[in-house]
């Protein structure tokens, strides 16, 4: 609940001239992280062509009429500090803060790579955000899902690349939450595109996380 109110907070104040726009194209441009590095590497070079032009024609329909908020953008549990009932939380990593569609914030925090958030958690988060500020529900859910997808597809990408270029080896044991979130959010109706797009992805099952770390740090 704090959280919620947090980003609700957080979208009554609008992003300062100097925050870069995260907006579809640029959404889109960080998902060809994906592309570029995850079906190669999982065995399907190819696949996920479209994801990227699927996110930005989909942003348009879903998120460009809605006002940019000021994200923090790396907002998640480890950036978050609790100082009591009574006072504020504390915020951690707003160096790269950006002025985005206000759903991607609570996309962030409550898809986290890095710990399961209960369903049941998510859900009321999101239907106190939306009671607090008047979105259209619906609407809301759908942007919501779209940025959760287009962030956690950024996310597999690097994780993939950190593994295979850097030989960091330790996000991988991330990626099924990651690619759960993305099947979760990608079921959502509004983005049957982006579920299309993605037919042809194999998830990371075990075989091809084994795969990634015997390859780590391989390519440059």
């Amino acid at each position: 609940d704090r959280i919620a109110d947090l980003v609700a907070e957080l979208r009554r104040h609008p992003p300062p001239d100097s925050v870069p726009a995260l907006d579809g194209p640029a959404l889109a441009q960080q998902a060809e992280l994906f592309a570029e590095w995850y079906p190669p590497a999982a065995g399907q070079p190819g696949a996920g062509a479209e994801v990227a032009a699927t996110i930005a024609a989909l942003h348009a329909q879903l998120c460009a009429d809605t006002p940019p908020a000021l994200s923090l953008r790396d907002f998640h549990a480890e950036n978050l500090v609790w100082r009591g009932k009574d006072a504020p939380i504390g915020l951690l990593d707003f160096q790269d803060a950006v002025a985005v569609h206000p759903a991607y914030e609570l996309a962030s925090v409550l898809q986290d790579a890095r710990r399961d958030v209960a369903p049941e958690t998510e859900a009321r988060a999101l239907s106190r955000y939306i009671a607090a500020t008047g979105q259209d529900d619906a609407r809301f859910r759908a942007a919501y899902a779209l940025l959760g997808a287009a962030r956690n597809l950024r996310i597999i990408g690097i994780f993939t690349r950190l593994c295979l270029r850097d030989g960091k080896t330790r996000y991988l044991d991330f990626m099924p939450r990651v690619w759960d979130a993305i099947a979760r959010d990608i079921a959502h109706p509004a983005l049957a595109p982006l579920a299309a797009a993605l037919r042809e992805v194999p998830p990371p099952s075990a075989a091809i996380i084994a795969a990634l770390r015997a390859r780590a740090g391989t390519m440059t």
